[in-house]
């Protein structure tokens, strides 16, 4: 038995039936050994570590964090490259909805709105007996406006802004930007009144934004286009080219139910058109007519199926004066993604042709077919 002094170290027996020099039987666990309470690391169970020794594979430093635990990068993985979107979820599609931070799963509504919407006729009443007017020699070219006019007035109703045009019925934050060709204007109608204009020729550009807020469950945003007018004219000073800023429309979007991660929304809103602008499209002096503030309450809707989407706006513009109409519009988009890109920066970002049927009351239905490649487009209205 040992005997200990003041200067002896105290020696704590070995465990029983504990012998470091023993090697384990075949199929037989590897034996533990008394621990001092210093760390001990893989693989070194058979003998007490010294104190303050590293584990064979640890960090040096402390506080590392183990292998497989939470915020580590798995090998083989590089951790400056971000995992890839799903290109086949509508959350992750790119490009879509006007957002570039905010994918909607399906491409903006292309409305059919025209540069001069309505042209009137309008029969004005004179006091008192008017005398016929005096024969005229054959051949004689029609002036303007024709003798049978003389009693008429032409009233264009200018509206420049619709709900549908380049919107998406989930609130988004996005700068818009979006133009139309307009050709021939009016063709058939100037023909059938003598009126000495032709090849009427519109230019419409369009900028705005949208801004969202209550948790991107409403939005607020804004239109202003700049309006550019041409035409042919035997007349002088009638018909030259002209361009002005058009009126200034606000509106408030709100979804009253909205599903994101599908790209599934009902939205309602109104928009406010303001005559800031002149009273003609692009300031034109032959084009003077009605205008008025307009208000115009829509709702929207917006369904999603893998890459089969479909969108609907239904909105009334209400003018504010009763000289001018009413008129209802309707619009439904239905598309489908043959092509998405996954990478946010591609030159395609997505290909959707899509089926659109147009009402306006009181217009023709039309079956347009397009595809979106870019955030410009041109339209040709004939």
């Amino acid at each position: 038995m040992p005997v200990q002094t003041p200067f002896s170290p105290i020696m704590a027996p070995p465990s029983v039936g504990y012998d470091p020099m023993a090697m384990p039987r075949p199929g037989e666990p590897l034996p533990e050994g008394p621990s001092t309470g210093a760390a001990m690391g893989p693989g070194a169970g058979q003998f007490p570590s010294a104190e303050g020794a590293t584990p064979p594979g640890a960090a040096g430093t402390a506080g590392a964090t183990p292998p497989g635990a939470e915020g580590t990068t798995p090998p083989g993985a590089n951790a400056a490259t971000p995992p890839a979107a799903d290109a086949g979820s509508p959350s992750a599609s790119s490009g879509l909805g006007g957002g570039l931070s905010e994918p909607q799963g399906a491409l903006n509504m292309f409305g059919d709105v025209a540069p001069v919407s309505r042209l009137a006729i309008l029969q004005t009443n004179r006091p008192g007996f008017v005398p016929p007017p005096p024969p005229e020699p054959p051949n004689r070219p029609t002036r303007f406006p024709s003798e049978r006019m003389k009693s008429a007035a032409f009233v264009p109703s200018v509206r420049n802004f619709k709900i549908a045009d380049n919107q998406t019925p989930m609130p988004v934050d996005r700068i818009t930007y979006s133009f139309n060709f307009f050709d021939d204007v009016n063709g058939a109608i100037n023909k059938r009144f003598n009126v000495p204009l032709s090849q009427i020729q519109a230019y419409r550009h369009v900028f705005g934004f949208e801004k969202t807020f209550f948790d991107k469950n409403a939005s607020f945003g804004m239109r202003l286009p700049l309006n550019t007018l041409t035409a042919n004219s035997p007349i002088r000073n009638l018909g030259p080219t002209s361009t002005s800023l058009g009126d200034l429309t606000a509106f408030v979007k709100y979804a009253l139910w909205i599903d994101r991660e599908k790209g599934r929304v009902l939205s309602t809103g109104l928009a406010v058109t303001m005559p800031t602008g002149p009273a003609t499209f692009g300031g034109a002096n032959y084009l003077r007519g009605l205008h008025y503030t307009n208000l115009q309450p829509f709702l929207g809707a917006q369904w999603t199926w893998g890459d089969l989407y479909a969108i609907n706006f239904t909105s009334i513009d209400v003018p504010t004066s009763s000289r001018d109409v009413t008129i209802i519009y309707q619009d439904f988009s239905l598309g489908y993604f043959l092509y998405r890109n996954p990478n946010p920066n591609g030159f395609i970002r997505s290909i959707a042709p899509r089926l659109k049927p147009t009402s306006t009351w009181h217009s023709i239905i039309t079956i347009r077919l397009t595809a979106e490649t870019s955030p410009r487009r041109a339209k040709w209205w004939a």
